[in-house]
């Protein structure tokens, strides 16, 4: 029995988690939504007044908000993981050339 449900268990972690970009310059966030745009697409209808663009990845949503957040709800895409390490090269860079610039 104990077999059967660790199996179980480790179907439930196969997914990609969550994951939120904080402080992210308006350019820098749709530079992340013209990426997402090449690899998915863009959702035309806004759910928020906060909501700059949302992107979708398969069945994984990516939204950018007027504050400067990205958020993605996670998923089972093959290339979420990709996705994120190219997200995080673009908010990375834009970060330390603003910290330079001080």
């Amino acid at each position: 029995m104990a077999g059967h449900s660790g199996a179980t268990a480790g179907v439930l972690y196969r997914g990609v988690p969550t994951r939120t970009w904080r402080e992210v310059p308006l350019p820098t966030s749709y530079e992340v939504r013209n990426l997402l745009s090449k690899v998915g697409g863009l959702d035309r209808d806004l759910r928020g007044e906060n909501e700059l663009w949302r992107a979708r990845l398969g069945s994984s949503v990516f939204t950018g908000y007027q504050n400067g957040t990205i958020y993605c709800t996670g998923g089972l895409e093959p290339d979420l993981t990709h996705i994120y390490l190219r997200i995080d090269e673009k908010v990375r860079g834009r970060k330390r050339a603003a910290a330079r610039r001080r």
